[in-house]
């Protein structure tokens, strides 16, 4: 027990020193008692709650999109895509379902099992960015504008855990369906300026309306 409490001291100095040296971002996404060191692929159920809850309050800290109906973690293994009930495409490693049991609505959030930590983050940050423009009513008829968003916070999150590996690999999405336009949404944040992308976005819905052209003219090559 003293060898563990010891253990766990010198891991979170090793990491505050590196924080302060580096400016590394990654370790502010975090809660005390969980060792990331020890799940570098998810696969647990328990680790995935975690870590949902973990990005749930940074992406509300942070970006401000908080959702507000519960949220419902599944992991999925790739044998197991087959027996649900809704179609899942090989290449999605997360799928967003809205819930309705009576008079309480809550989202449902299915990932596919044994991700690398960091992706198993941006793909848990980008079905919550689904459950919260749900919630807001903001794009619901649009498909490419939805993953655009989606895949934005995706890519947010991999920056802030300077993942670049994964930033090549999102950055090279052509196509709308699987969030190209997201692109066009990096622009946007620009013109919001300090203010929240998001809080920008819902107060300002002709810039919303703006964005949402600009993403389904964007182009697909």
């Amino acid at each position: 027990m003293i060898i563990k409490v010891i253990k766990t001291i010198f891991t979170k100095f090793v990491r505050a020193c590196d924080y302060i040296i580096s400016g590394r971002k990654e370790f502010s996404i975090t809660i005390d008692g969980f060792d990331e060191d020890k799940y570098p692929f998810i696969d647990n159920l328990n680790v995935g709650k975690k870590i949902l809850k973990i990005i749930n309050e940074y992406i509300s800290d942070k970006y401000a999109i908080v959702v507000i109906n519960p949220v419902v973690l599944e992991i999925v293994q790739t044998k197991e895509k087959e027996l649900l009930n809704f179609t899942w495409k090989e290449e999605n490693l997360g799928k967003y379902h809205s819930q309705k049991m009576i008079n309480e609505k809550y989202h449902m959030i299915y990932i596919t099992s044994g991700l690398p930590i960091n992706r198993f983050k941006s793909i848990v940050a980008h079905e919550l960015m689904h459950a919260f423009l749900y919630e807001q009513k903001l794009f619901l008829e649009d498909q490419p504008s939805r993953e655009a968003m989606a895949r934005w916070i995706e890519y947010k999150i991999l920056k802030d855990l300077h993942s670049q590996k994964d930033i090549k690999h999102i950055m090279k999405i052509k196509t709308l369906y699987h969030g190209s336009g997201f692109k066009e949404i990096l622009k946007m944040e620009k013109k919001a300026g300090k203010k929240p992308l998001v809080r920008f976005l819902i107060e300002n819905k002709q810039e919303a309306l703006n964005l949402q052209g600009l993403i389904n003219n964007s182009s697909t090559k």
